[in-house]
């Protein structure tokens, strides 16, 4: 059975008509569609029991039903809530009930035109037609054009009445000859390129978008991606990723204002780290940072390091040239600088070296060297030995210190201190020196003279 569409253009309707070969007779319309203003008409040319339309919008939600037994339902395009449909595209199906058993639907599309006075609408007779129609729009107006399918050769007419042949569709039924020309050409684009729809008017043109997809790799402002993803958008603007998740936003990409790399907190609008291009230096808390890591901001910490294995390294700095050069820069408004803490009992909480022996470990510019808890009797490396009774030997005073007991590799640097924290004092002005005993470490007086009692000394242990 071949099938035919004619367009009625008298009452700007859509008939479906169907055309019997084998037997040479002519089928009447079972349902016209007739666009009006601001409205589109059904009605079945056929005694029937229940009309039933439903129409369901691009994203399968259901916005209008009705259900009539009147032989024609005018409907004024607007949603189940009485207000009208907004601009886009929707799929409506008018079931015709004739009997118990005997139910017949009709399919097709419809597109809302925002701004303009025009409905376009495609229809179908059922499963017996292959074929779809695009209207004209509902004033009139416009060239009435085909879509051709597989089996389609329909005749159609444009507004002036003349008659456009849409000629047999390929196997993709894509194939548009005649007066269609146009709508062809709208759908081509450049091979690659990601299509969009200009929506300036409708139908609406299929267009080339600044996405491209090549083997794979996908490319937003460059038709050649080198990697699964790849953005390029030239001259002085951000590309960037943003993301939200309702409390923060986020961003990450190349700033457009000179060469860096940067993730950016967009709700405190602050840059958290940036990398240069051009110098590799990295910044955290700093757009501009004069080091190879820079970084700062209001934490207890500028940098920390932690190393959890054999032999790690929290933090390794090295400075190969430059008389001024710094492996380690710490800088700090009223806390420290660089705090090195080891749990180790070997290991070692900050390491220096120089180059060899003419090399410098560790250079103070200005200020003191600070022990803190450092006093009488304590056990930091600097401390001060108080001789009294129970530790003096004629003329020596026992040292009994965790970093020296046990340990005659100790070195030992000792001075006389005449009155620890000031007041009195006890005067020793004899020439002194240190001796391990075995077990501990003892001051002396190298000229056997008696030590005296409440003698104190300044004690820095120094470990090889």
């Amino acid at each position: 059975m071949t099938t035919s569409l004619k367009i009625c253009l008298a009452t700007v309707a859509l008939c479906l008509l169907a055309a019997s070969a084998a037997f040479g007779q002519n089928v009447a319309p079972e349902l016209n569609i007739t666009l009006g203003e601001q409205r589109v008409k059904f009605a079945p040319t056929r005694s029937f029991q229940e009309m039933r339309l439903e129409v369901v919008n691009s994203v399968g939600e259901i916005v209008f039903t009705h259900l009539t037994t009147e032989a024609e339902f005018d409907w004024n395009l607007r949603a189940g809530n009485s207000e009208a449909l907004v601009p886009g595209l929707y799929r409506y199906t008018l079931a015709l009930k004739f009997g118990e058993d005997q139910t017949r639907q009709h399919t097709g599309h419809f597109i809302v035109e925002k701004g303009q006075d025009q409905v376009w609408l495609t229809a179908s007779e059922g499963t017996e037609v292959s074929g779809t129609v695009l209207s004209a729009s509902r004033s009139g107006g416009r060239s009435i054009t085909g879509l051709g399918s597989k089996d389609d050769k329909s005749v159609k007419r444009d507004v002036s009445g003349r008659e456009i042949v849409n000629e047999k569709g390929d196997d993709q039924g894509n194939k548009l000859t005649g007066s269609t020309k146009a709508v062809k050409a709208a759908l081509l684009g450049t091979a690659n390129m990601v299509a969009k729809f200009d929506a300036t008017g409708l139908p609406a043109n299929v267009m080339n978008s600044t996405i491209t997809e090549v083997g794979g790799n996908v490319g937003i402002g460059i038709t050649t991606p080198g990697s699964i993803l790849e953005m390029v958008r030239p001259g002085a603007t951000d590309v960037v990723f943003r993301m939200a998740n309702g409390t923060r936003a986020w961003s990450v990409g190349v700033s457009g204002s000179g060469d860096f790399w940067r993730i950016r907190d967009n709700t405190a609008g602050a840059a958290r780290l940036t990398v240069e291009g051009g110098t590799g230096r990295v910044g955290i808390g700093t757009t501009a940072p004069v080091a190879m890591l820079h970084a700062t901001g209001s934490a207890a910490m500028g940098v920390r390091g932690d190393s959890t294995v054999t032999n790690g390294v929290g933090v390794y700095g090295q400075a190969d040239t430059g008389s001024d050069a710094y492996g380690v820069w710490g800088l700090s408004n009223s806390g420290y600088g660089v705090v090195g803490v080891t749990t180790a009992v070997t290991g070692v909480g900050v390491w220096a070296a120089g180059s060899g022996n003419s090399g410098t470990a560790l250079r103070i510019q200005s200020g003191r060297i600070q022990v803190s808890g450092a006093g009488l009797g304590t056990g930091t490396p600097v401390f001060i030995h108080r001789a009294i009774a129970a530790n003096i030997g004629f003329n020596e005073t026992e040292i009994d210190h965790l970093l020296t007991n046990g340990d005659p590799n100790a070195i030992l640097i000792v001075t006389p201190n005449f009155n620890p924290g000031g007041g009195a004092g006890v005067l020793n002005n004899h020439p002194i020196g240190v001796v391990y005993d075995g077990s501990k470490w003892r001051i002396f007086n190298q000229d056997a003279v008696a030590m005296p009692l409440n003698a104190a000394f300044n004690v820095l242990v120094i470990k090889p």
